[in-house]
């Protein structure tokens, strides 16, 4: 468990939350994704340094008031420079107890109750974590492959014409999904929220936690 997180504002007054190994780039799997000129896939990642949480370039060069650093200290109220984008640090403190976990078709989304910092997520891995909310038992990853691919789940049950290298690029398939889910998972709850353990998937959840499905 982390011992602290940062709250950052983004572009159009956008607040997201990370921990220590949340990065910061133009991946889909980055913990926090921007979108901008001059940013890379990997472009920064936050680290905890004698208790003190700091911001580390990857890929990319990170700027305050123009001026390049090689590591930055995350405090209220430094503007970062990342690329053309100015992203405000609003604040440092402990990761919240309780989360709110919400979800429908396709989409899931992961917040903190009456801050208005949520995150949402669509798409597969989405459609994933949807899956996930609405069961409170952990659930085989080929049960969970079969929601996002039934024709070539369908293919692979039959086992007819299904090849070493179908099932490879099948399980590569999976292991992005979930990868993408679990790095959006990690920005608020670092390494804690999507468990995959003995071939099952499950949200661990604690007591403090909200979940609301449609």
């Amino acid at each position: 468990m982390v011992s602290a997180c940062v709250t950052f504002e983004l572009p159009g007054q956008v607040r997201t939350t990370a921990g220590p190994g949340g990065t910061l780039g133009r991946s889909n799997r980055a913990s926090i994704r921007l979108a901008g000129t001059g940013i890379a896939a990997w472009h920064a990642r936050i680290e905890e340094l004698g208790g003190v949480l700091v911001l580390r370039p990857m890929d990319g060069a990170i700027r305050i008031r123009g001026v390049t650093r090689r590591e930055i200290e995350l405090r209220p109220p430094i503007v970062l420079g990342i690329g053309d984008c100015p992203i405000a640090v609003v604040s440092v403190g402990e990761p919240p107890e309780g989360l709110l976990l919400q979800g429908g078709w396709g989409r899931f989304s992961v917040g903190v109750e009456g801050d208005g910092v949520h995150r949402e997520i669509t798409g597969l891995a989405g459609t994933l974590g949807s899956a996930l909310l609405r069961s409170n038992a952990p659930v085989p990853w080929e049960q969970l492959a079969e929601r996002l691919w039934p024709d070539d789940a369908a293919l692979r049950r039959r086992a007819v014409d299904w090849t070493e290298v179908d099932e490879r690029r099948f399980r590569n398939r999976w292991d992005r999904q979930i990868a993408t889910l679990r790095a959006f998972a990690d920005d608020l709850r670092p390494g804690g929220l999507v468990r995959v353990e003995n071939g099952g998937v499950a949200l661990a959840t604690r007591p403090a936690d909200l979940r609301r499905s449609t």
